[in-house]
């Protein structure tokens, strides 16, 4: 019993210092970077006020960047990964001059 509650006092404490130290310091725990489909419906909810069809063009380019890099966390998506994803886009579906200049921008 003595050693159970030692460890509950002592647990109990060591929060109490945690927070005061997090308080303090301003020290928050860290957590993982967003992945893709976190980070775009973040950037979407920040752009909620723009105009519908900007918001319904933005939707349409981000689906198609899900569905290739949605759960790959961003801090890990590099150069080659976007040049195959645009390699990959345009293979996919003969696109008129400027939606190519719209997926490759």
């Amino acid at each position: 019993m003595l050693p159970q509650l030692w460890l509950e006092c002592n647990t109990q404490t060591t929060r109490a210092l945690l927070e005061k130290h997090k308080r303090w310091n301003r020290i928050e725990k860290r957590t993982l970077p967003p992945t893709l489909t976190e980070a775009a419906k973040r950037w979407r909810e920040e752009r909620a006020s723009l105009a519908s069809g900007t918001c319904e063009t933005y939707e349409a380019a981000l689906e198609h960047l899900r569905k290739a890099l949605g759960n790959t966390l961003v801090c890990e998506i590099e150069a080659r990964d976007i040049a195959s994803y645009q390699r990959d886009r345009l293979a996919e579906v003969p696109l008129v001059q400027q939606s190519t200049r719209k997926l490759l921008a």
